[in-house]
C-alpha cells in the first residue's frame, strides 16, 4: 500500500516493477510499461525508501512485489482497503498539495495531457492553491530576510 500511496502507481504497473528498475539513492522506481507505452520513472517517499531497504536484503522473488495486478486488487477487497485508483488519485492530490506542479504530477504519474490532473482535484482546487499560495509566501519571506 505504501508504494500505491507514494507512487501513483498503476496496479498493472505495480505488479511488474523488478527488484532491478528500483533505485534506492535516487529514490526513485522506473516503470518500464505503462499504460500509455512509455517508460517514466516515479518518485519514492522517504518512508518507503526505508522500507524497501530493510525489505529487499531478503527478497527472492525478481518482481518487487510478487503479486500479480488481480492478487493486488483482490487483496485490498478483501481487507476493506480503497482502490489501487483511489491511491493513484489521493498521491496526485497530495503530491500537488505538498507544492508539487501539475506538470510533474502528470509526467511522474504518465498521463499525456492535465486532464486527469485537473479532474481530480476538482473540487480540492481553490484549497490547493490556497496552500501553495501560503507555502510560495512563506517561502519568499524567508529568503528575503
Amino acid at each position: 500500500m505504501g508504494l500505491l500511496w507514494s507512487t501513483g502507481m498503476r496496479r498493472t504497473e505495480l505488479a511488474q516493477v523488478l527488484v532491478t528498475d528500483v533505485d534506492l539513492d535516487r529514490g526513485t522506481s522506473q516503470v518500464e510499461n505503462s499504460k500509455t507505452d512509455q517508460p517514466r520513472l516515479v518518485p519514492l517517499t522517504d518512508e518507503v525508501i526505508e522500507l524497501l531497504k530493510s525489505h529487499l536484503p531478503t527478497h527472492t522473488d525478481p518482481r518487487l512485489i510478487g503479486r500479480t495486478s488481480e492478487s493486488i486488487r483482490k487483496l485490498l477487497r478483501r481487507h476493506g482497503i480503497a482502490s489501487a485508483h483511489c491511491f493513484r488519485r489521493g498521491w496526485a492530490v497530495d503530491a500537488l498539495r505538498h507544492g508539487m506542479s501539475q506538470v510533474d504530477v502528470e509526467t511522474a504519474a504518465g498521463w499525456s495531457s492535465g486532464a486527469m490532473v485537473r479532474r481530480y482535484i476538482k473540487k480540492f482546487r481553490n484549497q490547493v492553491a490556497i496552500e501553495n499560495f501560503r507555502r510560495n509566501r512563506s517561502t519568499s519571506k524567508d529568503t528575503n530576510a
